[in-house]
């Protein structure tokens, strides 16, 4: 059973905060994202990130980097709030260092 909930935006000053301090990214819901949800909402969020040891070969991260990548149609059927993702943001924002074989994928595509 499912409660009815209501989504509420975050002020301009708690984003930029949350923004500057922690590296969230801007983001605005747009609206009818969400069932009910007839106004656009504007929040933060955070890159899509991927976590591996460094023993993890370069093979593997570079095709599950690769995979994402190119899923986007696959990611929108999930989880509308991917429309306005671009898979050229993976490497954008990160504040982490990027796993070669992520790097290598990247490089391929042209993405800095």
């Amino acid at each position: 059973m499912a409660r009815a909930g209501k989504l509420i935006g975050l002020e301009e000053s708690l984003r930029n905060g949350l923004i500057e301090k922690w590296g969230y990214v801007d983001y605005t819901i747009p609206a009818g994202t969400y069932k009910g949800q007839d106004k656009p909402i504007d929040t933060v969020g955070l890159p899509m990130v991927f976590f591996a040891r460094e023993d993890v070969s370069d093979e593997v991260v570079y095709l599950i980097t690769k995979t994402v990548a190119e899923m986007k149609d696959r990611l929108v059927k999930v989880n509308a709030a991917f429309q306005r993702w671009e898979p050229e943001m993976m490497p954008k924002g990160l504040g982490i260092d990027i796993h070669p074989g992520a790097v290598k994928y990247y490089k391929e595509r042209g993405w800095p």
